[in-house]
């Protein structure tokens, strides 16, 4: 049986597929509250917030040198699976 982590390693690994070849590696992450999101690591060449721009990626936030977007899939899994923080702790959120 597959667990959430070897899911969204699964779910990144098809994002890569699609990114520009320029990107060396990416992740699937859940953060409570905001959601699914594909965090790529910061290029070189990515200084100016223009330079964030991914094509089919919306740029949420910098963190670490790495940049976080939601994606089309990012989307799909906040759909499907929800707020898994809030669906935890019941009515609190």
């Amino acid at each position: 049986m597959m667990g959430l982590s070897d899911f969204l390693t699964d779910v990144a690994r098809r994002e890569l597929e699609h990114l520009d070849t320029r990107i060396p590696s990416c992740c699937v992450i859940y953060i409570p509250l905001i959601g699914f999101l594909l965090s790529v690591p910061r290029l070189p060449s990515m200084v100016e917030k223009e330079d964030f721009e991914i094509e089919g990626l919306d740029f949420m936030f910098l963190s670490e040198e790495r940049l976080h977007y939601r994606s089309q899939r990012t989307k799909e899994l906040d759909d499907l699976l929800g707020d898994l923080h809030c669906d935890t702790k019941g009515s609190e959120c």
